[in-house]
């Protein structure tokens, strides 16, 4: 009898050890205090900036949106007016779980327009609207609007599709319709499409920008899209001889570079992406003194 109950015991513990083990390692690295829980808001994700890179953008208080750098120190705060922004019917402000709620889309620097501001796109109004939608500013200010939006409780109201390269249009359902609007800028281009609706496609067919701005005489701006799988690659700029001038390795980090052209003549380049062993279409880039 007392080997029978070793042996369970040893089963026992073999099963518990194996148990134990097969949980996933993860390690605590950093906690963030967040809005009041009767708000519905305690919201964190990390984001990618097109001028900026990757931040961290938390909800830290009912109407405080916080951007933290990834080492966690305070990057930026924009403050989600509440209200008194006037929608018809009366005045729209934030209510809090069960009467509707604010709501953040789309975090960037480029989409909206064309200065280097962050912009977020915040809905306001009632789980199954209707609804207004403001375009405001790192400094609160709303600069654009969307009315009578009506979200029907399931999806966002609010969509931003990548159409082709470099171009971008938001679908907003509006009453008894659905809304497509241009967008003036871009957003970078993240490995899993980050809702954007981002074709393979579309990604091999054209994973280096145009420089900004063509022709320069200064510092350029190049953005590049990596194919899926793919962790590492590089841009190479050569001169009318075919002769290379400049290499910069480049990952997924960040989605673009900078390239300080002044020490370039004046004249014409090209410049390609590299990356496993395929080659890119070739930019054109024009430097002037």
């Amino acid at each position: 009898m007392k080997k029978t109950s070793n042996k369970y015991l040893i089963i026992l513990a073999s099963f518990l050890l194996l148990s134990f083990s097969g949980r996933a390692q993860m390690t605590l690295q950093h906690t963030f205090a967040i809005a009041p829980p009767e708000f519905y808001s305690n919201y964190a994700e990390v984001v990618n900036l097109s001028i900026s890179g990757k931040k961290i953008m938390v909800i830290t208080d009912t109407n405080v949106l916080s951007f933290y750098n990834l080492d966690y120190s305070l990057w930026k705060t924009i403050t989600i007016p509440s209200k008194p922004y006037t929608y018809p019917g009366g005045p729209r402000a934030h209510l809090g779980v069960g009467g509707g709620s604010y709501c953040i889309y789309y975090p960037s620097e480029e989409l909206f327009n064309t200065d280097p501001l962050i912009e977020v796109a915040v809905y306001y109004g009632p789980d199954l609207g209707p609804g207004i939608i403001f375009i405001i500013n790192e400094t609160g200010v709303a600069i654009d609007s969307i009315t009578h939006v009506a979200p029907d409780g399931t999806n966002s109201p609010f969509v931003v599709y990548n159409t082709a390269a470099g171009i971008f249009q938001a679908v907003v359902s509006v009453t008894s319709s659905i809304a497509v609007y241009s967008l003036p800028g871009t957003i970078p281009c993240d490995v899993c499409g980050n809702g954007l609706g981002l074709a393979k496609e579309q990604v091999k067919l054209n994973p280096v920008s145009e420089p900004i701005p063509n022709p320069s005489s200064g510092q350029v701006k190049i953005t590049f899209t990596l194919p899926d799988n793919v962790k590492q690659g590089q841009i190479d700029i050569y001169n009318m001889n075919g002769q290379k001038l400049k290499s910069f390795k480049v990952d997924r980090t960040f989605g673009y570079i900078t390239v300080d052209d002044s020490e370039f003549p004046a004249g014409m380049y090209y410049y390609n992406l590299i990356a496993d062993g395929e080659v890119s279409t070739t930019r054109k880039m024009l430097v002037i003194k």
